[in-house]
């Protein structure tokens, strides 16, 4: 396996609010984890950070409970493990929020636990995990926004979507409420699989075809990353651009 983390503020945003982290679990488990902070001045660069870093304390605190679960009927156990790790999350971050200089922020938070067969993504927001594979590239995960409910409602398309006035307004997010729903997805993987995570400064200056042209060209993971970044930055780059590429 082969992975590279890249997190870049972007030409207008002053600061870089997307926090990326890995952690190496097991010798047969590996944690990738992308937040998308939100709520101005510096409190969305709070909320990223502690998300990341709460749910990083979580699995080491109990390393050793989930450094045993890597088989695939430890599936249930595992998406467990990781609801109590982003519950334990929320709870930090929205305590935080409660303070007066705090107040608003919240992040969105892309997760996966990576095993030599398969994958678990846990999803709460706009930010997106991906799958290349056998030359195709999918989006795995939902967006928790309004616009993708308005998708989903046939009010309007996938490319109307992707201009909509209110196409940052997230449903979901951790530290915003004292609860948090949590999107789970889980597929097996194999040998040259690519594992694709983003902030949406990716994907609202990049489409798909473009990310996959990009894919397509084989780098290394850390040049493929440097690529995607100065795509988003030549389209624009209006936003910060975070991105975890990771290929089996």
């Amino acid at each position: 396996m082969k992975y590279s983390l890249l997190s870049d503020k972007g030409n207008v945003r002053e600061m870089n609010e997307d926090y990326t982290k890995s952690l190496k679990v097991s010798e047969n488990a590996h944690l990738f984890l992308l937040a998308d902070g939100m709520g101005g001045h510096n409190k969305g660069e709070v909320a990223s950070e502690l998300a990341v870093e709460s749910v990083v304390e979580y699995f080491q605190r109990h390393r050793e409970i989930i450094s045993n679960l890597h088989q695939k009927t430890d599936l249930p156990k595992i998406q467990e493990f990781i609801k109590r790790a982003i519950i334990f999350s929320n709870e930090r971050v929205n305590k935080e929020s409660l303070k007066e200089d705090q107040h608003g922020m919240g992040t969105t938070l892309v997760l996966s636990y990576l095993t030599k067969e398969f994958v678990v993504i846990a999803n709460i927001g706009d930010s997106r995990a991906y799958l290349y594979c056998d030359n195709s590239f999918e989006q795995v995960t939902n967006d928790n926004s309004y616009v993708q409910e308005l998708v989903k409602l046939g009010v309007i398309s996938n490319e109307e979507a992707r201009n909509h006035e209110k196409k940052n307004i997230v449903t979901r997010a951790i530290g915003t409420e004292s609860g948090v729903e949590i999107d789970f997805y889980n597929f097996e993987i194999k040998e040259k699989d690519v594992l694709l995570m983003c902030s949406d400064g990716l994907t609202n200056m990049l489409k798909d075809f473009e990310i996959k042209e990009i894919l397509d060209r084989k780098y290394l993971p850390s040049f493929c990353c440097e690529q995607l970044v100065k795509e988003a930055k030549q389209k624009g780059g209006y936003d910060n651009i975070s991105i975890i590429l990771v290929y089996l």
